[in-house]
Parts: C-alpha cells; sequence; structure tokens
C-alpha cells in the first residue's frame, strides 16, 4: 500500500471492490477517500472482494443495458398497468 499523501493521486484510477471486516481496512479507504462497491464482511485475505465485485458490476451493467433495450418491460397488453 502507498503511504501518506502519495496515496490520494495514485489510487484516483482504482475501483476498491470491497470494505474489508479488518478495522484497518476501513481506515485505510478512507484515508484515501475511497468508496467500495461491497461491505460484506469478508476478511481481507480471502481473495474473493474483487472477483465477486467485477461479476456484480457486470451483471448490473448487463441488467441496465436490457432494461434500456425495453427487454424487461411488460407487453403495452399487460391486465396489470
Amino acid at each position: 500500500m502507498i503511504r501518506g499523501t502519495e496515496a490520494v493521486s495514485r489510487v484516483d484510477h482504482c475501483i476498491s471492490a470491497h470494505v474489508s471486516a479488518e478495522h484497518d481496512h476501513r481506515r485505510a479507504l478512507a484515508a484515501m477517500s475511497a468508496t467500495a462497491l461491497l461491505e460484506l464482511e469478508m476478511g481481507l485475505c480471502e481473495g474473493t472482494g474483487a472477483p465477486l465485485a467485477a461479476v456484480l458490476a457486470r451483471t448490473a451493467l448487463h441488467i441496465h443495458d436490457r432494461a434500456s433495450a425495453g427487454s424487461f418491460l411488460p407487453p403495452s397488453s399487460d391486465p396489470l398497468l
């Protein structure tokens, strides 16, 4: 991890996958003014935060794209409308 004021200028292009269950991880993210995508109380050494966040972000984008194209909208003849 980058220490001190260098951290802020070097992580502008980074995405924080998750906030770890360890207290120091939350403090490190706060020091870098970083916001994590997930907060699932996972341990820092499990190696699961980034892959899980990537899959969830990709899935959300796919759902958004499909909904924008109108494929998730009910037909106009739907009696519930």
